[in-house]
């Protein structure tokens, strides 16, 4: 359900938060890996479902829409003058709070939605003379009158929040389209970092099964001319050997390719500031990253190429994050004081702890924080030893403990 909603974003949301929170809950069920875990996402879904319901609504938005319920249910249920004076009191702070904060986001904004009616300037005078028609309508028995100008002035509210939402709305779709090219960069980054590693990896093993089959002649080579031997201990060699012209032109696609991406990492870049974001620090590391290892392909170092797109990733991922954030305070600051500091805050839950807030997630830090991390990968390092005959050189093992230390 959660890929078909996300598959046409642009047609499914009117607003980015809420993609963002479907995304973030999408991610975090696939990455449940126990009933705990999946019954800990009910109370994050029904957190996502109440925001989804609630809007973007600022507390002078609620507060306005909540006094308008309360004095419409008064002239309904035919309170006294008091109650009702009572009512329109309140009315008229919230209406004065809502009517300040438009005017403060305009004075933000200039492409804000102004105050209108029917083609017409709207001026708080003309509010205040509709609450006054109201409330002595009220009084005076005529409630149904009073009732009718009440909804009047709510559909006048709400005709000013749609256009407000509406200018959002535009924003969220160019936030979006950044989401997306963000996240191919990503996903191309890491397809080039694993295929360079690959590359990197057959080119030492030929070189290994190279130096074995020079030891094994060296000692009179009787086991090399059986079939099948030397297949048994090592299964990379029934693969054919790339030739050295064509592992150097596969090098020169893989440097092509981390050339391009750098590329459109310094486009994203200049997109979003042309939106009023400031990139931070994360993104011109991953593109000096890039270009070692564009400058590393070149030269031929595949082992030092997956270390420069190793940190090419954690810092994309950081400059992701900071990303998430900007798009989130510019959320809360088209949404109120309330709404954003509720998105300020998404990232703990209600204990205080860190959880995955709004947005999709890019992926953690690719470190080795204690020895449990590094006693793992010596284990995956045996297995591999075993799948290949005991092929692996001190030195393999060495570098790719170092690799995974380097992107600590």
């Amino acid at each position: 359900l959660m890929d078909a909603i996300t598959l046409r974003p642009e047609d499914t949301f009117d607003n980015m938060s809420h993609y963002l929170a479907i995304m973030s809950a999408r991610t975090r069920l696939k990455m449940a890996e126990s009933d705990d875990q999946l019954r800990s996402e009910v109370s994050y879904l029904w957190e996502i479902a109440l925001g989804i319901e609630e809007g973007n609504l600022s507390a002078a938005e609620k507060r306005l829409r909540q006094a308008q319920q309360a004095l419409q249910d008064a002239i309904k249920n035919g309170a006294s003058d008091a109650e009702i004076e009572k009512a329109m009191k309140e009315l008229r702070e919230a209406m004065n709070q809502f009517l300040q904060e438009f005017a403060e986001r305009a004075k933000q904004n200039p492409n804000a939605p102004q105050m209108q009616q029917n083609g017409q300037e709207l001026r708080q005078s003309d509010i205040d003379r509709m609450m006054d028609q109201i409330e002595n309508l009220a009084k005076s028995g005529d409630r149904d009158k009073a009732q009718q100008l009440l909804s009047q002035l709510q559909d006048m509210m709400n005709n000013l929040q749609a256009g407000r939402q509406q200018q959002g709305g535009q924003q969220d779709s160019e936030m979006r389209q950044q989401m997306d090219k963000l996240g191919e960069i990503l996903r191309r980054q890491q397809e080039m970092m694993n295929d360079t590693f690959r590359m990197d990896q057959m080119q030492r093993g030929e070189r290994q099964r190279g130096q074995n089959r020079d030891e094994q002649l060296g000692e009179g080579g009787q086991d090399e001319d059986r079939p099948g031997v030397g297949e048994d201990r090592d299964p990379l060699a029934r693969q054919k050997p790339m030739t050295p012209q064509e592992f150097a032109d596969a090098l020169k696609q893989l440097q092509q390719g981390q050339g391009q991406l750098q590329s459109d990492l310094d486009q994203l870049k200049k997109g979003l500031e042309g939106m009023g974001m400031e990139p931070n620090e994360g993104f011109g590391e991953a593109g000096k990253s890039m270009g070692n290892a564009e400058q590393a392909l070149g030269e031929g170092e595949g082992d030092a190429a997956v270390g420069h797109q190793g940190r090419a990733l954690e810092a994309l991922r950081k400059g992701a994050k900071d990303m998430m954030k900007q798009m989130q305070a510019m959320q809360g600051d088209q949404g109120g004081g309330e709404e954003g500091g509720r998105q300020q805050n998404a990232d703990r839950d209600p204990l205080g702890r860190p959880r995955a807030s709004q947005g999709p997630d890019f992926g953690d830090s690719v470190k080795v924080p204690d020895e449990i991390d590094v006693q793992r990968a010596r284990q995956i390092l045996e297995a591999i030893r075993k799948r290949l005959g005991n092929a692996l050189s001190p030195d393999i093992e060495r570098s790719y403990l170092e690799r995974l230390l380097e992107l600590k």
